[in-house]
């Protein structure tokens, strides 16, 4: 049997890490100077047209490229400093350098995989880069439980397509009926598993509230040792 997991936010922390990576870039190219704001400012509009940008990725209207300079680019503009996409894909680059090597994970994430790894086999499915994605597991010492890292960029498809979970369960060799897919994204993750017949399990340690008429997942768990439980 197998486990597929998404990589951000479910099993490495994204959120602190892509906000320690940022604050990195404020300082090393000056970016208060240009922007005219505080870090804090700099983050919270950064988050915005990020989360924007990848909003549009997953709907096929941006390209990989294209979200990579243009968070940068419209934080920028939001900002008031008028720059040129070169710039951005000079910040983005260093961004993408930094990133990987922080390793802030989810509580709990090495001793639950160990228990784990006797029983399934366990795979990444991810939509974010695969050189990133590769890196970050690397150098947070995850890398040696999976055998498979998959993302949109070797699938052909992104989350919540499900012809990225046909190929994931296709290169595994797996069948549906003995998978299991573990995210924190409802709309993204847990759509993508449930339209592809897999077992859906939402890692949701906000306790948000179910999209209004969606599909009940096959577990709803908020703290990773509940995995050993349901498992």
């Amino acid at each position: 049997m197998d486990i597929f997991f998404d990589l951000d936010n479910t099993i490495w922390d994204f959120n602190c890490n892509s906000k320690s990576a940022l604050s990195d870039i404020f300082v090393i190219f000056s970016l208060a100077d240009y922007c005219k704001c505080d870090f804090d400012t700099f983050f919270e509009v950064y988050t915005i047209h990020n989360n924007n940008a990848w909003d549009l990725f997953r709907k096929n209207l941006l390209s990989t490229d294209e979200v990579k300079y243009l968070r940068f680019l419209n934080t920028f503009n939001a900002l008031g400093y008028n720059t040129k996409p070169d710039f951005c894909h000079t910040i983005n680059n260093k961004y993408l350098e930094i990133l990987p090597t922080k390793t802030i994970l989810t509580p709990h994430i090495f001793e639950v995989l160990e228990v784990l790894k006797v029983k399934y086999r366990m795979h990444i499915l991810s939509n974010g880069f695969i050189d990133v994605q590769i890196n970050k597991l690397n150098n947070s010492g995850l890398s040696i439980y999976f055998d498979k890292i998959i993302t949109s960029e070797t699938a052909g498809a992104k989350k919540p397509d499900i012809r990225i979970m046909e190929f994931a369960l296709n290169i595994t060799n797996c069948n549906k009926e003995d998978a299991f897919y573990v995210g924190d994204e409802f709309e993204t993750d847990m759509v993508c598993a449930y339209n592809s017949g897999v077992k859906d399990i939402w890692y949701n340690p906000h306790k948000n509230k179910l999209p209004k008429d969606s599909h009940t997942p096959y577990a709803i768990i908020d703290n990773f040792l509940e995995l050993l439980q349901l498992l």
